[in-house]
């Protein structure tokens, strides 16, 4: 098969032209991933200087999107994810791109088939239905298997799948709010001095935003999603 990182594109192709699609990689990855996307636009490839975790490279490529269009509504998928149903896929990204639209921080959620303790769950405020997006009661890290399967049973939690749909502005305005020192690094960062990187705290984006964020909803995703990165996968 493909590569994932070629499989991403490709499905990313199918939820924006490719001016508009930009990927992020670490410094020393940066001419692979120019080699495996050809398509790929120049400048539209951030770079991170250094591995730093995920709030400060997401929040670099949305520095980089919102110094030209500041509103842009983003999707965040990584490329270690294998999604087998794409029309229920865009469907789903669809509907948290208009619940991004109005200001909420959107997170894909995966509909459980299991009680996984290889992965951190989101609680519902109420059961998840497909097609709609649900408010996020609270984030739940990697949970033991009686917790897990207390979850499974109540219908109320998803897997938190570390896909995400937010206007850059929002997001953004909530990292200065939850981890100011990553937000004045990532702008530098953005604006070309790179030398603030070092100064972005090594974080994820779940700890350093999403669980403190106002607003914060979940579209549930049933599209045969397995995440290559996790064991439990």
């Amino acid at each position: 098969g493909k590569p994932l990182l070629v499989e991403t594109w490709r499905r990313a192709r199918k939820v924006a032209p490719s001016e508009r699609i930009w990927v992020a990689a670490p410094a020393k990855l940066a001419s692979q991933v120019r080699a495996a996307l050809p398509a790929l636009r120049p400048g539209r490839l951030v770079i991170e200087p250094s591995p730093r975790d995920t709030a400060p490279a997401v929040g670099l490529v949305c520095a980089a999107i919102a110094r030209q269009t500041p509103s842009a509504v983003v999707g965040i998928f990584p490329t270690d994810h294998i999604i087998r149903d794409e029309r229920r896929f865009l469907s789903c990204v669809g509907v948290a791109a208009n619940e991004a639209r109005q200001g909420s921080l959107v997170c894909l959620g995966i509909r459980p088939d299991r009680p996984a303790t290889g992965f951190g769950y989101l609680k519902c405020a109420e059961r998840p239905r497909a097609g709609r997006a649900t408010k996020v009661a609270r984030f739940v890290e990697k949970p033991d298997l009686a917790r897990a399967r207390r979850f499974l049973r109540s219908g109320s939690y998803l897997w938190n799948g570390g896909m995400f749909v937010w206007r850059v502005d929002r997001f953004l305005s909530e990292l200065e709010r939850t981890a100011p020192a990553i937000a004045r690094a990532v702008r530098s960062t953005a604006e070309g001095r790179t030398n603030s990187w070092k100064r972005a705290t090594r974080l994820s984006v779940d700890y350093a935003v999403m669980e403190k964020a106002r607003e914060v909803s979940v579209v549930p995703l049933d599209a045969g999603w397995d995440d290559i990165g996790s064991w439990d996968a």
